[in-house]
């Protein structure tokens, strides 16, 4: 283990579990960020920001779990992040985010037909309105 993972305690609680975020990610294969922001429906460039460990803006909870499925993050990987996430915002106003096993969680996957269009800008930001959409409606039940 490098001394950075060793003192990860000792840094500021956004920058460790950014860090720690930033390790899942870059030990998956490249092109990880770009799938991360169509499934949160974003750019590129916010998932740069919301994972870099100089950046203080924090990451929204309800962007982990998608972002932890996305990574396939491991249960060590996902008790170690949220282990930093909850030191670093302790409100007890908020729940605490618990690990979740993907193994224990309950999806089902349905196949929606849709129109193919030529511009795959449009086409990512269709798909990504619909995934979105879909987790909205999710959240709601």
């Amino acid at each position: 283990m490098n001394a950075k993972k060793q003192d990860i305690h000792k840094v500021a609680p956004i920058t460790a579990y950014k860090t720690c975020l930033r390790e899942i990610i870059n030990l998956r294969p490249s092109g990880l960020r770009i799938r991360i922001a169509q499934v949160l429906g974003t750019h590129k460039s916010f998932i740069s920001q919301i994972t870099s460990p100089t950046d203080p803006t924090p990451l929204p909870r309800k962007h982990i779990d998608p972002m932890l499925n996305e990574c396939h993050a491991t249960e060590e990987e996902r008790k170690r992040f949220l282990g930093y996430y909850n030191s670093a915002h302790p409100d007890s106003k908020t729940r605490q985010i618990a690990p979740i096993s993907p193994s224990n969680t309950k999806r089902k996957v349905i196949e929606i037909e849709i129109v193919c269009l030529a511009d795959r800008t449009r086409q990512r930001r269709l798909e990504a309105l619909i995934r979105n959409f879909a987790k909205s409606v999710s959240e709601l039940v």
